[in-house]
């Protein structure tokens, strides 16, 4: 499962009834469901078993309609050999203003931001001392698609355990002329490599 595709899932996901209308969306809800046995927003995070139901139900114009759901969410910026993603969808947007202007949730993105840990690990990492507050931030930005699992790692007392990372490398905001918030975010290559949301995109793109 991609990391990134992981942290677009639900914001895509919002976009469904609008691209599709609510009866084409439960009947792929519902193909889903009998051909692999998982959730709408499962098959999201794991891409393949979304783009695969809306090939079987469109041909080739899923390519289009996955770009066009993208873009909904964000738009692909190339600056160089730099690659990055603009927001446009206003509640994404907002959870990521409100988690990196929040000082304990920005240090801990900021210490999974290049490499996965463990939970007792991240605590560590980033200082906090409370095991209650330090779970309950880090549920938090699970529960927003801010963190995500990503392999595994030893925990502080040495047991295998889940390991954590974000897919935001890099996260910029600015403020442009008409003082609209323009907020774009930088991914590593090897988690760009890993999507197939961007795959499709850049594929799409060429």
């Amino acid at each position: 499962m991609s990391e990134i595709d992981s942290l677009l899932a639900k914001f895509i996901e919002c976009h469904l009834d609008t691209q599709f209308g609510l009866d084409m969306k439960r009947t792929i809800k519902n193909r889903l469901f009998e051909r692999y046995g998982i959730s709408l927003t499962d098959a999201l995070k794991q891409y393949e078993p979304f783009d695969r139901t809306l090939r079987e139900f469109f041909g080739q114009a899923a390519d289009g309609m996955i770009t066009q759901l993208f873009e909904k969410v964000c738009i692909v910026k190339k600056t160089g050999l730099v690659t990055s993603i603009q927001i446009k969808d206003k509640i994404f947007a907002n959870l990521l203003l409100e988690s990196y202007g929040n000082a304990e949730k920005k240090t801990i993105l900021l210490v999974v931001s290049s490499s996965a840990l463990s939970i007792s690990k991240i605590l560590k990492q980033a200082n906090i001392s409370s095991q209650t507050t330090g779970y309950r931030i880090i549920n938090n930005l699970i529960d927003d698609g801010l963190l995500v699992e990503s392999g595994f790692d030893l925990s502080l007392d040495g047991k295998k355990t889940q390991a954590y990372r974000t897919p935001i490398k890099k996260i910029n905001i600015a403020m442009d002329r008409v003082s609209t918030l323009d907020i774009t975010l930088e991914f590593s290559d090897d988690l760009i490599k890993k999507s197939g949301i961007l795959t499709t995109i850049f594929t799409k793109n060429r």
